[in-house]
């Protein structure tokens, strides 16, 4: 994917809309995705019968969405789209009515019929196979897999942040994931159960009892069925995955976005070298008993618990290197004499 050098980061997306036949549901989507300031978004069950790419505005007018979009012809249920920027200038395939892909590095699906769930996986595989090496590759989609407990036996690409137990429609998504060496973003960032969750039962709560004490639950039905999948190697670039329930379409499925962070890198050969906090003077016993001690002080005094996981990052990290600085200090280098040695 070319992107400009302006660009700081991707916003990455996946809703399962429930139909949006009409001009304003439409309209609506691509409010979303501007609310929430997408860059591409991996849209489900649109119900659109056909393949077609057209543009879309949001209400206020302010920027333009190109939907490529493809669906059974004989009929409008089910259908996978992909919602991009125009700005991006993507380059759409189809590879079925359930498989397409965007050449911007992503590859878009939606899985509706269990039964043939090997089928799928084949498709989806085809997709990846296409992707470059270079590439910065997103999988995103409603894959109907729960994945919860998965952490344990594969924490390679499923993240201690998930919901429920892992079903049959979720080993088969972990092990193509394993395959393809790629990570489910939204697994990975530690959020309140609200924000882990993408699907909603529809039904009222009083309708809802629970399994154990038989009482009227106090919370709907939820689960994590959706999900975002980056490579394994390009993890470093994500800084946030969530769900969001604030959209205007009202699906019984949220947002799940996930953010990349774009860092773009200029060679200068004239580049001052940056000094380096002397990390070797740690291994003395008193260094370590001190800077160990002043960590934890520092940390204690510190109020993140509301904070975004980058901004715990931040802080955490500007802690260890103010303390390992005033304890340790900069590497001092050797003065060199005229013949080259010290």
């Amino acid at each position: 994917m070319c992107l400009g050098r302006c660009r700081k980061s991707l916003n990455t997306g996946s809703l399962n809309v429930r139909s949006i036949r009409s001009d304003f549901q439409k309209r609506e989507l691509a409010s979303d995705a501007a609310k929430y300031k997408l860059d591409i978004l991996g849209v489900q069950s649109h119900h659109l019968a056909g393949s077609d790419v057209i543009q879309i505005r949001p209400d206020d007018n302010k920027g333009r969405y190109d939907f490529f979009y493809t669906g059974p012809a004989n009929n409008t249920r089910h259908g996978v789209g992909i919602l991009v920027e125009s700005s991006f200038k993507a380059e759409f395939k189809e590879i079925s009515e359930r498989v397409i892909t965007a050449r911007i590095n992503i590859e878009k699906h939606s899985e509706q019929q269990p039964w043939d769930r090997d089928r799928f996986y084949d498709e989806v595989q085809e997709a990846l196979n296409e992707a470059k090496n270079r590439d910065i590759l997103i999988l995103a989609g409603d894959m109907n897999a729960k994945t919860g407990d998965s952490h344990h036996d594969y924490p390679q690409c499923v993240g201690r942040y998930g919901k429920g137990k892992t079903n049959n429609n979720g080993t088969q998504l972990v092990e193509c994931a394993l395959r393809n060496n790629l990570v489910l973003t939204n697994t990975m960032f530690k959020h309140k159960m609200s924000h882990r969750t993408t699907w909603e039962c529809p039904q009222r709560r009083d309708q809802h009892n629970d399994q154990k004490s038989g009482e009227i639950r106090r919370n709907p039905y939820r689960n994590q069925i959706d999900y975002i999948l980056v490579k394994n190697s390009h993890m470093k670039l994500v800084t946030n995955a969530r769900a969001y329930s604030g959209t205007r379409t009202y699906p019984d499925h949220r947002l799940v976005k996930t953010t990349l962070t774009l860092q773009w890198y200029k060679l200068n050969s004239n580049a001052k070298k940056t000094k380096q906090i002397d990390v070797s003077k740690l291994q003395a016993q008193q260094n370590r008993q001190t800077y160990q001690r002043e960590v934890s002080r520092c940390i204690q005094s510190l109020n993140i618990q509301d904070l975004e996981p980058q901004e715990k990052w931040t802080k955490l990290t500007t802690v260890f290197q103010n303390v390992a600085l005033e304890v340790v200090g900069y590497i001092v280098e050797s003065v060199m004499s005229e013949y080259g040695k010290p």
